[in-house]
């Protein structure tokens, strides 16, 4: 039981690093395409729904992450006491 907690916590931490990945990669994009008016310039509709989207996806991979990353960590302390 104690291996299977130990796999849930590496789990986690893989998960935050691409929802990390996901969210904080795009400003850069975000950063040079930016006009003098602020507004960022996308090629196309679809493009700007595809940062939209993996912003979101993004914030949502970072939160499981969280929550499994926390399970994971408790399920060890508490097998350990």
């Amino acid at each position: 039981m104690k291996i299977l907690f130990m796999l849930i916590v590496p789990i986690g931490i893989v998960l935050g690093y691409l929802g990390y990945k996901l969210k904080y990669t795009k400003p850069n994009y975000q950063f040079e395409k930016t006009t003098t008016g602020r507004t960022v310039k996308f090629l196309d509709y679809n493009e700007s729904k595809r940062y939209e989207r993996n912003k979101v996806i993004g914030i949502l991979i970072l939160s499981v992450s969280i929550v499994i990353l926390g399970v994971g960590l408790l399920a060890l302390y508490f097998t350990t006491i």
